[in-house]
């Protein structure tokens, strides 16, 4: 139509779309492209229509103009004449332009062009009213069917529901058929309170909030809001209401209001004073009761803030404004303080202040509101309650006891004593908290039930428990009763205990002790051949873990205070009886071996699954692994352990314990030992000398070989026996002379002496041996 009434090929339509803030263009041709799609509102000619509001014809010059004035942009101008006329909304506000740009000065352009112009723009405004209240429309009724609201159409003239949506339906209970034959006033609790009472104001205002009760189907009462509004449908004006479900709102304003009603009742019951002070204005507010606390009648006082702080003892006037202070820093803007204010007869009251700071958008402290308490009357009652809280403590410093109050739930109501070590946790951490959270599993759950046994019962329970608190593991003895009264609907008990560990760690000790001394009394007794394998003795090995029908080797542990290399040990550590029960305890450890006091060494039987598997050097790792587990608990000892061969049954058993006695006694009679693990079978010549054979022969043989230098050292207080030793165990002067501390012509000068003592030639090997012989039985029999 455009190109047939006006001579150009260049038009286009814009809109300004003023929720985006973007200027449409939904319809265009041009021969140039001067035109985009969309764009942000800036300084362009459909902008400068706008703000005329009148049709407008602009040749280059003019557009020049305009850019010069900066009210259009220079990239948003096309270089020719431009036409534009105004589009309008349906309330006749501009909306848009229609516009038109060709190559013809303002003379050319004639005057009926201009009005073609404003009536094609009047149509196509025409056009666009219609499109949008048809889109409005679809929207509307989108929105009714879809919408998340209770929605219903009613006849205003007569009240009759003329149609509702799903969420109606859901909302009143009612069918569609059901709810279209019913009127509002039907489900309307007050008919004079709704907006189809007056359908004529309702209809020119265009809403209303009516505060109503509706009745659904099931008979029960709704606090609802309404907002109805005129609607067309088919050519007859309807109302459109919208229904909103206030019952939540509306119990909680009613719950509200009564709290707001209490509130005021236990202030005035309290004899709290309220007080309210803008800090920034300096406007205070103080009420009638927080002048009574200071002997003031309401007109008596002015609500300033100097008339309150003035009246501040001297001495708490720091203590209120450190108060104010900290709770600015911490942000929680809530303090409380207790200070003293001057009354009206010139003494002073105790007061207590709880107060709240509110802060200003910018985190600037704003107000301060809160109360004042006199607590005159309660402070002298609390200096009495302190004197006999004081009595109180001293009494229970003396009473070892731990008790609480538990409801039948678990939950922990009050916790006493004087010993905070006795508690699982601080007792702030234990009241009000279940027993679960308080105590470890098993005392938990054994306490727990002893609970329920005693409300059942309503008698006395004597109850042992272990527990872990704060000072360790604790062995408690105690009784739980129950108590008269109930607490919130659930019965107490009160449960006392006292702690019983040392007591119950001496019985313990002295149990396993005895315990020990039996397996010990039977096992040395095995060994020795004074036991028969008899049915009560198998039972008894039983008992101990010892299964005869299993392979088993036997170790000796022995254990000395750590030497210095080249002088004596220090001697064993199994003088000390507590010393050596420490270690049979700590290597006891319910596996595969049985341990026992063995005289001055402990005894170990190691139970092996089968015979053809063991070998020497799976004994040999055990005992390694044995001595590893001595050292690493007991720092500063050698540990030292004989192992004998493998056996089967009594016999088995005694020739392992012979084997490995002998093997701990030839480990002792090495030189420079310092803790030593050897196996029978790898003591050689020692085999033969660690047995038992006549005194006087062993004696005579010592006296022959090596006495003149026994005899030399006890009479000189010499060495020379450490010196042969050493020789004999080392072939190069220079290496003795290093473990000797001493100069090797030192040692030559020992060698010389001691072959000359002894009347020998240590270059002769028999008589070499012969000597080493000499020094192991002595050392074995000394």
């Amino acid at each position: 139509m455009v190109r047939k009434v006006l001579p150009t090929n260049n038009f286009y339509i814009s809109m300004h779309d003023p929720i985006n803030n973007r200027i449409l263009f939904p319809y265009c041709v041009s021969e140039t492209n001067l035109v985009e799609g969309q764009r942000p509102v800036a300084k362009g000619l459909t902008e400068y229509l706008l703000r005329q509001e009148k049709v407008i014809f602009l040749t280059p010059a003019d557009l020049v103009r305009l850019i010069e004035n900066g009210e259009v942009s220079s990239d948003m101008a096309p270089r020719m004449s431009w036409l534009g006329a105004p589009l309008s909304d349906a309330l006749g506000r501009t909306c848009g332009a229609m516009a038109i740009y060709w190559p013809l000065e303002k003379q050319e352009v004639q005057e009926n062009y201009i009005r073609l112009l404003e009536i094609i723009a009047a149509q196509v405004s025409v056009a666009i009213i219609r499109v949008r209240a048809e889109e409005a429309l679809k929207e509307s009724e989108a929105l009714f069917t879809m919408g998340p609201a209770v929605k219903l159409i009613i006849d205003p003239h007569d009240g009759n529901i003329v149609n509702a949506n799903g969420v109606a339906l859901d909302f009143y209970g009612y069918s569609a058929h059901e709810l279209r034959a019913m009127n509002i006033s039907d489900i309307n609790v007050d008919p004079a309170k709704d907006a189809t009472e007056n359908p004529t104001k309702t209809m020119r205002d265009g809403s209303e909030r009516p505060n109503l009760q509706h009745r659904i189907k099931d008979g029960s009462l709704k606090d609802v809001e309404v907002y109805s509004g005129p609607i067309t449908i088919g050519g007859k004006t309807l109302l459109q209401s919208t229904i909103i479900d206030v019952s939540s709102r509306t119990k909680m304003e009613r719950e509200l209001q009564k709290s707001s009603e209490r509130l005021e009742l236990v202030i005035e019951a309290s004899g709290a004073g309220i007080w309210d002070w803008n800090m920034k204005s300096g406007a205070m507010f103080l009420d009638r009761q927080w002048k009574s606390i200071i002997g003031y009648a309401e007109h008596e006082f002015e609500d300033k803030f100097s008339e309150w702080s003035d009246r501040i003892h001297p001495e708490d006037s720091r203590r209120m404004l450190q108060a104010v202070t900290e709770a600015q820093k911490d942000k929680t803007g809530k303090y409380e303080v207790e200070y003293r204010l001057r009354h009206k007869d010139g003494s002073y009251r105790w007061v207590k202040t709880v107060g709240k700071i509110t802060y200003d958008a910018q985190g600037e402290p704003e107000r301060l509101t809160g109360s004042n308490i006199d607590i005159t009357e309660n402070r002298k009652l609390m200096a009495l309650h302190l004197e006999n809280e004081n009595r109180l403590k001293d009494f229970a410093q003396a009473v070892p006891d731990v008790s609480f109050v538990i409801d039948e739930a678990g939950k922990v109501i009050e916790a006493f004593g004087s010993d905070e070590t006795m508690f699982p946790a601080p007792k702030t951490h234990i009241q009000g908290h279940t027993i679960s959270e308080v105590f470890s599993g098993e005392m938990a759950k054994n306490l727990m039930e002893d609970i329920k046994r005693t409300i059942e019962k309503k008698s006395t329970l004597r109850v042992e428990y272990v527990a872990d608190v704060a000072k360790g593991q604790l062995f408690l003895v105690g009784r739980l009763s129950p108590m008269r009264f109930i607490l919130e609907g659930k019965n107490l008990v009160a449960a006392v205990f006292q702690d019983f560990t040392e007591r119950w760690k001496a019985e313990s000790m002295l149990q396993a002790s005895y315990q020990m001394r039996r397996k010990s009394d039977f096992l040395n007794d095995l060994i020795l051949g004074s036991r028969a394998l008899d049915k009560e003795t198998m039972e008894f090995a039983a008992k101990i873990g010892l299964d005869f029908s299993r392979p088993l080797f036997c170790c000796i542990v022995s254990c000395e205070q750590s030497s210095v290399s080249g002088n004596k040990s220090n001697g064993s550590i199994f003088d000390v009886p507590a010393r050596k029960d420490e270690i049979m305890e700590a290597i006891d450890d319910g596996t595969n071996r049985i341990i026992w006091d063995c005289r001055d060494v402990i005894g170990v039987i190691y139970l092996l699954e089968e015979l053809d598997t063991v070998d020497r050097k799976c004994c040999i790792k055990a005992a390694e692994f044995l001595k590893a587990n001595i050292s690493e608990n007991n720092p500063g000892i050698d540990v030292m352990i004989g192992i004998g061969d493998v056996g089967l049954g009594g016999d088995g058993l005694r020739n392992s314990f012979q084997q490995a006695w002998s093997t701990m006694t030839a480990i002792r009679s090495r030189a420079g030992k310092t803790g030593s693990v050897s196996h029978y079978r790898d003591l050689g010549i020692l085999q033969l000398l660690a047995r038992k054979i006549d005194n006087e022969s062993a004696e005579d043989f010592i006296r022959v070989t090596i006495g003149k230098i026994l005899d030399y050292d006890r009479d000189k207080g010499t060495e020379y026996l450490q010196t042969l030793e050493v020789i004999l165990s080392h072939e190069s002067l220079k290496e003795s002379a290093q473990l000797l501390f001493v100069h090797p012509n030192t040692v030559l000068y020992r060698r010389q002496r001691i072959e000359k003592l002894l009347n020998i030639s240590l270059d002769d090997i028999e008589v070499k041996v012969a000597v080493i012989a000499a020094m192991k039985l002595y050392k074995l029999n000394h």
